[in-house]
């Protein structure tokens, strides 16, 4: 394999991976809801913040920028909600969105974090 070849190699299993995450958001969040009395309002926005953090940071991963990420999938968080008003036992929310997009700024965050720790490790200790 090229030099090329297996630098990009990772970048498709996380494109994978991305992608599976997109699947599961899309499912779990556009299937139609059940009836329940009262959700606790924090485990809805902490799976709305996770959910989009995973897929900001694994797209990230893929290769894919932080300036295309981040209003891809903010407009994806913002769609769905707009989707959630048509399916039984759904309903749209600002604080859905706002969960998303903080998930998002988080898994862009985590990853600039990571990429600045490895930089500092392979400098050594002799450059700093």
């Amino acid at each position: 394999m090229t030099p090329v070849e297996q630098r990009l190699v990772p970048r498709r299993g996380w494109a994978f991976v991305a992608l599976l995450c997109l699947l599961l958001i899309l499912f779990g969040t556009l299937s139609p809801g059940v009836p329940h009395p009262e959700q606790t309002f924090p485990w809805d926005k902490l799976q709305h913040f996770s959910a989009f953090a995973l897929l900001a940071l694994t797209t990230r991963l893929a290769g894919l920028t932080s300036l295309l990420i981040l209003p891809l999938l903010l407009l994806l968080g913002v769609a769905i909600e707009c989707l959630q008003l048509a399916i039984p036992y759904r309903g749209a929310e600002v604080l859905d969105a706002l969960a998303d997009l903080a998930g998002i700024l988080i898994g862009l965050g985590v990853f600039q974090c990571v990429r600045l720790i490895l930089h500092l490790v392979r400098l050594g200790p002799a450059s700093r």
